[in-house]
């Protein structure tokens, strides 16, 4: 059962380093939607 678990998780790391974009988008997403989540609480100080 492990066996089977780590060679979906081994394919599915294969597939995302074949595609640039994908991996791009997975480090570049949480960059640009930390900001936009943490301004709510940056602009209700008094």
């Amino acid at each position: 059962m492990i066996n089977e678990m780590l060679a979906i998780a081994w394919k599915d790391l294969q597939l995302l380093f074949k595609d640039k974009g994908s991996l791009a988008v997975l480090f570049l997403m949480p960059l640009i939607l930390a900001p936009i989540m943490a301004a709510p609480t940056l602009t209700m100080r008094e």
